[in-house]
């Protein structure tokens, strides 16, 4: 009974430790989609004037 209970906790482990690896990777990801659309949206903002752009850059990493 003991190895049983003692393979249930390893498996539990190995899932939680699975689980947040899965986890760090959409967070990774996510930050790097946002990163391109700033990156995107830079291009835009290069005709807008430097205050404006600083405002607009500023209010989309607040959502992000």
């Amino acid at each position: 009974m003991a190895k049983k209970d003692a393979k249930k906790q390893t498996d539990d482990q190995i899932a939680k430790k699975e689980k947040a690896a899965k986890k760090r990777a959409r967070q990774r990801q996510a930050k790097a989609k946002a990163g391109n659309v700033i990156d995107k949206m830079q291009d835009v903002l290069l005709g807008i004037g430097a205050e404006k752009k600083a405002a607009i850059e500023a209010k989309l990493r607040e959502i992000i």
